[in-house]
């Protein structure tokens, strides 16, 4: 055998296909990669949107909300790198999606109107969570959830402080509490029905 025969040397262009080969390789395995993770936030989140919410603390919605948004940041720069990731442009549409329910749920109002913005940049005109994407976004303007959640609240505590000094303690606590019971209420019975209903594509 010659140890000396030459190794046989690749064009340019068979060099360009083979990087082109790998290249397409990594980015399936990113795209499957992230995929399926962005299925998990859908996932989640359904199972809250589907009345399980209510067995969930805040903190733990926090946590999920925390550990998806890094995923979703991934796949965001993933499709700005390869932008005719079609499949994986879809997932993170419906995540975004997903997700502006579950930053709803715990009434952050920057958070959800951003994602679905952010939703509706990724996902197609023909996509079929569109229409209610668009549904959601109206709805949660027009809930005015942000305000109600967090503005009466406060308003409570102060309005509340007021009258326990001209009422005196008692008198001025149950009115504190009474502010506190009517804002859940609305939140609870009327608010979140509302778009958890269209979320889940009942209404």
């Amino acid at each position: 055998m010659n140890n000396n025969e030459e190794q046989p040397v690749l064009t340019d262009s068979e060099e360009d296909r083979s990087e082109e080969e790998a290249l397409s390789k990594r980015k399936q395995k990113e795209e499957k990669s992230l995929s399926e993770q962005l299925d998990e936030i859908i996932q989640k989140t359904e199972e809250l949107a589907a009345g399980r919410f209510r067995k969930v603390k805040s903190e733990d919605v926090m946590v999920i909300y925390a550990r998806f948004h890094k995923i979703i940041t991934a796949a965001e720069e993933t499709c700005g790198k390869h932008p005719e990731m079609k499949e994986l442009r879809d997932s993170l549409g419906e995540a975004l999606v997903s997700m502006s329910v579950l930053a709803y749920s715990f009434s952050d109002l920057h958070g959800y109107r951003g994602m679905i913005d952010e939703a509706l940049k990724f996902l197609p005109e023909t996509h079929s969570l569109r229409p209610r994407a668009l549904r959601l976004k109206e709805a949660m303007n027009r809930k005015g959830v942000g305000f109600l959640s967090w503005m009466l609240p406060c308003a409570g505590l102060l309005v509340g402080f007021y009258f326990m000094g001209v009422w005196g303690f008692m008198k001025g606590a149950t009115l504190t509490v009474a502010i506190f019971a009517v804002n859940w209420a609305f939140i609870r019975f009327l608010v979140r029905p509302d778009i958890y209903g269209i979320y889940l594509g009942k209404k």
